[in-house]
């Protein structure tokens, strides 16, 4: 289809009624929102069915289910070898550097095959238990699709480059339901450019994706319900505690960064067939996973073994430490100190089966591991408050694992901007903006103290494009 002749009318249509000649930007933000849209949701359906088709064979399995950790990983990430392998090695990883390497060495030029493999691969990642997010391949399938049909159109380097960043920002948008994270974390993260030109297109773009998704699903979920935190509040007293918890997060961050970056320098240095690493990468995931089950005694009634927190994306496991239930006596552990002991399990061996799977050549985010790693630790810095009487009297750890989830972002990022937005778009309260805010820079200062490369520039900085 020639879409030469529409854009030219666009174009002139524009001049004549005053606009400059790149408001065109404009209506193709649109479009590459709602299609953007529209991809992100059938992704979120496909990688559903997936896991859900997974957790009904976990429970065919009964005593056995055990080898399921192994072998749907293993199915997974050695699936996802073959066809990055055979068909875009830029595929693999979590994503986000490859765009902003697209954006530095090629002005935005992304071939559709990057897009369509990454969306592939991540299904096959994250849906068999793959420790990844889902905002990595989301960015990276609406940056291709802004790429692809600005190229379509014939737009010059420069717009091109708006263009891809219309796509990022859309699938932020559509796949958290924040549209004004999705546009920060372009203009933060991959653009790094604050212009006019370049912030409407982007918005527009945002702005359509979130309300398509909104018109397809019928209402304006986001991915963690935060509703029960609806009434927090932010008290003077505990100034200090969530300045303690920014400068952990920002730490925890660190050591993730660092983490994932020696996995990836360790697996590239290995001298076996590529198409090896995966498999190598899920045994290991496989073996976490049964030392994670055996040590914390999580089992079934039937003797069945539960999956591991740590396992996919760890959703289920955030929304859970955003309520009150796990820090009340409902908890599975004897007391608080067996609970704060299970809460830094979580972080480390979260941390570690993020860089089995991701190092090792499978695909998906790092987003979402960082949301889980701050949920995590804030869940554990607040319970440790309140065993030290620190807390309000009343108030649960659960806000803490709130704040803590924008602060691991910020610091592994480095991008406040986009960690308190997104925050605060999934609360809708503002009342926990304070200490969100206030977490998050305290965490970003001490990872850019110790680490002058985020998760995202650490590899284009070895590869001098930073």
């Amino acid at each position: 289809m020639n879409l030469q002749a529409p854009m030219s009318k666009l174009k002139k249509l524009g001049q004549r009624l005053g606009f400059e000649r790149d408001w065109y930007l404009i209506a193709l933000g649109a479009i590459i929102g709602t299609l953007t849209a529209f991809g992100a949701l059938a992704f979120a359906e496909v990688l559903h069915l997936l896991e859900y088709w997974v957790a009904d064979q976990r429970e065919a399995a009964g005593r056995w289910g055990w080898v399921t950790l192994f072998v749907f990983p293993l199915i997974g990430m050695g699936l996802t070898g073959v066809i990055v392998q055979l068909y875009a090695s830029e595929a693999k990883g979590h994503g986000v550097p490859q765009v902003i390497k697209a954006l530095v060495q090629r002005g935005g030029e992304i071939p559709a095959r990057i897009g369509i493999v990454k969306v592939i691969a991540s299904i096959l990642t994250v849906g068999s238990g793959g420790s990844a997010g889902t905002e990595g391949p989301i960015v990276q399938i609406g940056a291709t699709a802004g790429s692809v049909f600005g190229r379509s159109l014939r737009v010059d380097r420069e717009h091109l480059r708006t263009l891809v960043g219309c796509g990022a920002a859309a699938g932020i948008a559509a796949i958290f339901n924040a549209p004004i994270a999705g546009v920060f974390f372009v203009l933060e993260i991959l653009l790094r450019d604050f212009s006019l030109r370049t912030f409407m297109p982007i918005v527009i773009s945002s702005v359509f994706a979130s309300v398509t998704t909104q018109a397809v699903t019928g209402e304006p979920t986001a991915i963690f319900d935060a509703s029960q935190l609806a009434e927090a509040q932010f008290l003077p007293q505990e100034l200090p505690s969530y300045v303690v918890l920014g400068g952990v997060c920002g730490l925890v961050a660190v050591l993730f960064n660092r983490l994932l970056h020696w996995g990836e320098d360790v697996y590239d240095r290995v001298r076996i067939h590529p198409l090896l690493k995966p498999l190598t990468g899920a045994l290991l995931l496989g073996s976490l996973g049964v030392a994670f089950i055996a040590l914390s005694g999580v089992w079934q009634s039937e003797g069945r073994a539960s999956v591991p927190d740590f396992y996919g994306n760890g959703y289920e496991t955030i929304r859970s430490l955003l309520t009150s239930e796990p820090y009340g006596g409902g908890s599975i552990f004897a007391g608080d100190a067996a609970l704060l002991g299970f809460l830094f399990a979580l972080v480390a061996f979260k941390a570690v089966a993020t860089t089995l799977t991701l190092a090792s050549g499978g695909s998906g985010g790092v987003f979402a591991p960082s949301l889980f790693l701050g949920a995590a630790t804030g869940g554990a810095v607040g319970l440790g408050l309140r065993e030290l009487g620190l807390l309000p009297e009343g108030s649960s750890p659960a806000p803490y694992a709130l704040v803590g989830m924008a602060a691991v972002v910020a610091g592994s990022t480095h991008a406040p901007l986009t960690a308190v937005l997104i925050l605060f778009e999934l609360t809708q309260n503002y009342r926990v903006i304070l200490p969100i805010m206030l977490a998050a820079i305290m965490a970003t200062i001490v990872a850019r103290l110790m680490d002058r490369e985020s998760i995202y520039t650490y590899r284009l900085l070895k590869a001098g494009l930073t």
